[in-house]
């Protein structure tokens, strides 16, 4: 989607999307694998990040069904991702 979109919106969408994956993983892995003296404050973060993630997932999905150069393929996996992100939403909420 980075190669194919002709809209500025589609590609800043797509890199804050990606952006906050990877600080999202970084800041789980760091709450597990750590030391537990933050785990309780790097587990909030992580789930205000990934409230972040959701948003931007949902941004690139909007975007992408809006950018005539994106491909169907590309279409397809930005609204699945959009919609897996909520998983991690629904399951820990309960």
């Amino acid at each position: 989607m980075l190669q194919d979109s002709h809209s500025s919106n589609t590609k800043a969408s797509a890199i804050t999307s990606l952006g906050l994956l990877g600080t999202n993983a970084a800041i789980g892995c760091v709450a597990v694998f750590g030391p537990q003296t933050n785990y309780m404050k790097l587990r909030q973060i992580h789930r205000y990040v990934g409230f972040a993630l959701t948003a931007a997932a949902i941004w690139m999905s909007v975007s992408a069904g809006n950018d005539a150069h994106v491909q169907n393929p590309d279409r397809n996996i930005a609204h699945g991702y959009a919609l897996l992100t909520f998983i991690p939403l629904i399951l820990f909420s309960f």
